[in-house]
């Protein structure tokens, strides 16, 4: 039941994407990383079950008209999931549900401890720039890992 759920908000909340463009097509998918009975041996299935400590592989595949026009595409992280990594290497991140934007590293939380640089953990939000010149090849995709709570 639990992993029903947690599939349910991963779902609602990565189909919730957008791009600020209305000339720029989405599609998603979500896929669990799997390994061999002997460990060995790694596998990426779409993602139907989940359990605590799963590898959740999330993927964006962008269409554009081709324009040279750059574009954003922002993404809610689940409150299940806890971000890992991300494809593109120029994202920003949110630690506050959307309401300000910096890298990791850069962001500090305050919590019952005091001040402290954000870590991974506190990622409520992805927000990836596309330049105008991969805009202009027509098609793309972003990748990022997220682990299950």
């Amino acid at each position: 039941m639990r992993s029903a759920i947690i599939l349910t908000m991963c779902a609602s909340a990565f189909f919730g994407a957008t791009a600020v463009q209305a000339q720029i097509e989405l599609s998603r998918a979500a896929y669990v990383e799997r390994m061999s009975d002997n460990g060995k041996i790694r596998s990426i299935e779409p993602a139907t079950s989940l359990s605590r400590g799963d590898t959740v592989v999330l993927v964006v595949d962008w269409r554009s008209d081709g324009a040279r026009k750059s574009f954003v595409v922002s993404s809610p992280i689940p409150k299940h999931l806890k971000f890992k990594s991300s494809s593109h290497d120029g994202q920003i991140v949110s630690i506050d549900n959307g309401r300000s934007w910096g890298r990791i590293g850069t962001l500090r939380v305050n919590d019952r401890f005091g001040s402290r640089r954000a870590s991974v953990e506190d990622v409520t939000h992805l927000r990836w720039t596309i330049p105008s010149h991969q805009s202009a090849n027509g098609s793309g995709k972003i990748t990022y890992s997220a682990i299950v709570r």
